[in-house]
């Protein structure tokens, strides 16, 4: 190998995950931001490791117009509704607690359950329904 392949090689090796990173990271902080996380996260953000009553991971969900397969994990406590995205995914996601003030069922006809939180629309899997019914009374 030549000196200048030497560098190509390393250039590449070097500039590569800096890329790499920094459109993952766009991407994630861009899909925050356009469904509504973010909004709702300014308000609502709380720790990770928020305590509640039950906890659900690996569930679908979409909060507008972006969509979460398999990546959010769903509690809920006295408190609210507490949202986290998977680690690799949550630049632009902080966690958030949502308080059940906030929040209010719009339908739950069809294959998921919709739900507001303040302007944000949520679509959840329907399976929470009737925790979410109990918390709201």
């Amino acid at each position: 190998m030549n000196r200048s392949q030497i560098l190509l090689t390393l250039a590449i090796v070097i500039v590569f995950p800096i890329f790499f990173g920094g459109i993952w990271s766009g991407v994630c902080y861009l899909i925050g931001a356009i469904g509504g996380w973010q909004t709702l996260a300014s308000k609502y953000e709380t720790a990770k490791n928020t305590v509640v009553d039950q906890k659900f991971t690996d569930e679908f969900g979409k909060f507008g117009v972006s969509r979460y397969k398999f990546t959010l994990t769903v509690g809920f406590s006295k408190a609210g509704i507490f949202f986290a995205n998977n680690p690799f995914f949550r630049i632009g996601h902080p966690p958030m607690l949502i308080p059940w003030s906030a929040i209010r069922i719009v339908s739950n006809d069809g294959l998921f359950l919709h739900i507001k939180a303040d302007d944000t629309d949520i679509w959840l899997s329907k399976k929470f329904l009737g925790t979410i019914q109990q918390h709201l009374r």
